[in-house]
C-alpha cells in the first residue's frame, strides 16, 4: 500500500513541479536582476558606446537619459523584490525563510564552510574517496551504537489493555503540526504533499496508520534514514568529532510518530517536576520559579546552593531496553509498546558526504533524532529512573535531559547529586562533570568554589 502510493506521489510531483538539484547560488548584488532591468541596462551599454563614437552632444544627453532611467527601473525593481520577500516572511511559514536568509548571510562571511579531506584515527589526513567514506561510516557507526554500563531491568507485567482506532481528527492534528521547508528523509516525500493533498491525504493517512496499529509493523522504507555532518565552527575542521550529525528520516513516518505521541501522553503522565517538552510548560516557568527561590533566600539572609546537571549524549545513549521498561513502569499498554519497538526495529542510517553517501549502518542505541515522540521517550525513562530522588519544584526541576537540583547547603547539595549520579550511572546514563556548573547564592557562599562528585569537581 505504502510503495504503490510513494511511487504514484513522487512521479506525479516530478511532472507536475519538475526537479531540482540544488546548490544554485545567485549573485548577491543581481538578485533584482529581471528582463526590464537587462533591456534598460543593455540600451545603456548601447547609448554609451553610439556617443564614445560620434562626440556628439545629442549622443551624450541620449545617453545620460538612459543612465538616468536605468537607475530608476533599477530602484522600482528593488522595491518589488522587496515587497515581495516581506510578504514571504509575513506569515507562520515565513520563519524558515527568515533562517535561510540570516544563515546565507553568516555563511558568506565564513573562511570555511565545507571540507572533503578528513583524517582518520590516526590523524593522518585521508585522500581517496573510499578512505573518507569508510572513515564517515565508521565514525558514526560507534557513534550510534556505543552503550555505556548499567545493570539489567527486571521484569515488568505487561498492561494488555486495549487502544483505539485512528481518527482523521487525529491524524489532521498532527498534519497540522508538521512544519514545511524541512529537508527530507531517503524516500524523498515532503510534508507539503501531504498537506496540498488536502482531506484526501487525511483519509488516505488514516487508514494507512490504522492498518500499521493493527498489524504493529510500519513500512519497512520508514526505517532508513540520511545523516547529514554539520560543522559545529569550533574544533579542527578535518576531525569527525568537529561535526554534528543531523539526521533525515521519513517524513511520513515523522507524522505517524505525531500521531503516536499524542496518544501516548494520553495514556501517561510524568512528574510535575519536569518542564521539558510538556504542554504548558516551559523554561520561563523554571527560571521564574527558581528566581522566586533564590529572591526569597536572599532576603531572609539564607544560604542557597544549586547543582545545574549536564548529562553525557543523553538522547544518544539511553538503553532502548530501559525505554520499553520505563513504558511498562508507567503501565502504558502493551500495544503503544510494540509499536515503539517496531519504529527502532532495523533502524539504519547512511551519511551524506563530500565523496558521496556510505553504506548503511544499523543504529542501535538510544532514540531516533528530529522524532516529536523522542523527548517525551527520554523524559519517561528519566522520570521512572529518578522517581524516588525527585524532590518538589522548585528544589528539584528538569528541563528533559537538564536537571537543576537547590540545597540550603553544601554538604546536601553533594549528597543529591551523588545519589543522581549513581542512580544514572546505574540504568546507563552518565553526568558530564565538566559541563556541570555550580552556584552559591547567599551570605557567607564567597569561598564554596567547588563541589565534589567522586574524585571530580564542578566549578562555580
Amino acid at each position: 500500500m505504502w510503495q504503490a502510493a510513494a511511487t504514484t506521489l513522487l512521479d506525479t510531483a516530478r511532472i507536475v513541479l519538475g526537479t531540482t538539484r540544488g546548490g544554485k547560488w545567485m549573485d548577491r548584488e543581481t538578485w533584482w536582476w529581471n528582463p526590464e532591468v537587462q533591456a534598460a541596462v543593455s540600451k545603456k551599454k548601447a547609448s554609451f558606446k553610439n556617443w564614445q563614437q560620434t562626440k556628439q552632444q545629442p549622443d551624450c544627453e541620449q545617453y545620460l537619459e538612459a543612465k538616468r532611467a536605468v537607475k530608476q527601473i533599477i530602484a522600482t525593481a528593488k522595491i518589488a523584490h522587496y515587497q515581495d520577500l516581506y510578504n514571504k516572511l509575513d506569515p507562520k511559514e515565513g520563519e524558515n525563510a527568515v533562517y535561510h536568509l540570516v544563515h546565507a548571510r553568516n555563511g558568506a562571511t565564513e573562511d570555511i564552510q565545507r571540507v572533503k579531506t578528513i583524517k582518520g584515527p590516526d590523524g593522518v589526513p585521508l585522500q581517496k574517496d573510499n578512505d573518507i567514506r569508510d572513515r564517515w561510516g565508521e565514525y558514526y557507526k560507534n557513534l550510534l551504537n556505543e552503550e555505556n554500563p548499567r545493570e539489567p531491568c527486571n521484569e515488568v507485567p505487561p498492561v494488555l489493555s486495549p487502544i483505539h482506532a485512528i481518527t482523521r481528527v487525529e491524524v489532521e492534528n498532527a498534519l497540522h503540526k508538521m512544519k514545511v521547508g524541512k529537508a527530507v528523509g531517503p524516500n524523498g516525500i515532503p510534508a507539503e504533499a501531504w498537506k496540498v493533498c488536502g482531506n484526501t491525504s487525511i483519509i488516505w493517512l488514516t487508514v494507512l496508520f490504522n492498518k500499521i496499529l493493527e498489524s504493529g509493523k510500519m513500512p519497512d522504507a520508514w526505517r532508513s534514514s540520511m545523516i547529514v555532518p554539520i560543522y559545529k565552527k569550533k574544533g579542527d575542521v578535518q576531525q569527525c568529532s568537529s561535526y554534528r550529525g543531523i539526521k533525515l528520516m521519513s517524513h511520513t513516518m515523522k507524522l505517524w510518530v505525531r500521531v503516536i505521541d499524542a496518544q501516548l501522553r494520553a495514556a501517561s503522565e510524568v512528574a510535575s517536576n519536569q518542564f521539558g517538552f510538556i504542554p504548558g510548560c516551559s523554561t520561563t516557568d523554571a527560571i521564574f520559579a527558581l528566581r522566586m527561590l533564590m529572591e526569597k533566600h536572599r532576603e531572609k539572609q539564607q544560604p542557597l546552593h544549586l547543582a545545574f546537571i549536564d548529562m553525557e549524549k543523553a538522547y544518544d545513549r539511553v538503553p532502548r531496553d530501559l525505554i520499553w521498561w520505563a513504558l511498562r513502569k508507567k503501565q502504558v499498554p502493551e500495544q503503544y509498546v510494540s509499536i515503539i519497538q517496531d519504529m527502532y526495529s532495523g533502524a539504519q542510517a547512511t551519511v551524506r558526504t563530500q565523496c558521496g553517501d556510505t553504506r548503511a549502518q544499523p543504529v542501535t542505541v538510544g532514540v531516533h533524532q528530529g522524532s516529536a515522540l523522542s523527548p517525551y521517550l527520554f523524559i519517561t525513562v528519566l522520570d521512572v529512573v529518578c522517581q524516588d530522588l525527585l524532590e518538589p519544584a522548585p528544589w528539584t526541576m528538569l528541563y528533559a535531559d537538564d536537571v537543576v537540583l537547590c540545597a540550603r547547603n553544601q554538604g546536601d547539595l553533594e549528597r543529591k547529586l551523588q545519589k543522581w549520579k549513581d542512580r544514572l550511572h546505574q540504568h546507563g546514563l552518565q553526568i558530564n562533570t565538566a559541563k556541570t556548573e555550580y552556584m552559591a547564592a547567599g551570605p557567607n557562599t564567597a569561598n564554596h568554589n567547588t563541589i565534589h562528585l567522586d574524585a571530580a569537581q564542578s566549578p562555580e
